[in-house]
């Protein structure tokens, strides 16, 4: 019988150890090299920042030298955050009415070299805007390369602001290939009572990119 090797970092036992509040995320993270869109109803867009926690160590298994991971992701729609995509879009004062939401998204994965199974994705949305509603939400998950796709891609509708999804994806997407995609994007329509809708797209990416429209 395989005797299995394990180091485990005593605190970081489950998932609420690292549910930290987007606040937190943001000042201790760096900022992704993917950004978020903000997207009106009348298709103007706006981009924003996502910020990122290094990768943090669950536990090791020395025989397969398999690493489970955590990493966390947030975005706000704060006034410095958000950039217009092209020139002549809304002023400052328009696209602020959306202050006020923030989003993260806390990512389980294991890990060999360059190869990554993802296994659980958790998240949730703060609105801190008693006038604004939000709706539609929705996550897309993945975790696959050239020779896994289009399995271990998956969406999911959700009826309220937080999700904890166990993927059961079973194959390690290789970060070396292309395509790949390794992460959860995020999707959400913030509703103001002017009758304003935004819809808010994050990426909280691993390695890879997910597919345009995604």
């Amino acid at each position: 019988m395989a005797l299995s090797l394990v180091f485990s970092i005593p605190f970081a036992v489950n998932a609420i150890t690292f549910q930290h509040n987007a606040d937190m995320i943001i000042a201790q993270g760096i900022k992704s090299h993917h950004k978020a869109i903000l997207r009106d109803q009348n298709g103007e867009e706006f981009s924003v920042n996502v910020y990122e926690t290094p990768e943090r160590t669950i536990s090791t298994n020395l025989l397969t030298n398999t690493i489970s991971c955590v990493k966390e992701f947030a975005v706000q729609l704060n006034a410095s955050d958000i950039q217009p995509m092209s020139a002549g879009s809304k002023t400052e004062t328009q696209w602020d009415t959306s202050l006020g939401v923030k989003g993260i998204v806390t990512i389980y994965y294991d890990r060999v070299g360059s190869t990554y199974k993802l296994t659980q994705v958790t998240g949730s949305w703060e609105n801190h805007d008693a006038g604004s509603t939000l709706s539609n939400r929705s996550v897309i998950y993945a975790c696959y390369d050239g020779l896994i796709y289009p399995s271990q891609l998956n969406s999911a509708d959700l009826s309220s602001n937080t999700f904890n999804i166990s993927t059961g994806y079973t194959r390690y997407a290789n970060s070396d290939l292309t395509p790949c995609a390794v992460g959860c994007n995020s999707f959400v329509t913030i509703s103001r009572p002017d009758g304003h809708n935004w819809q808010l797209i994050t990426p909280n990416t691993l390695v890879g990119n997910f597919p345009s429209g995604m």
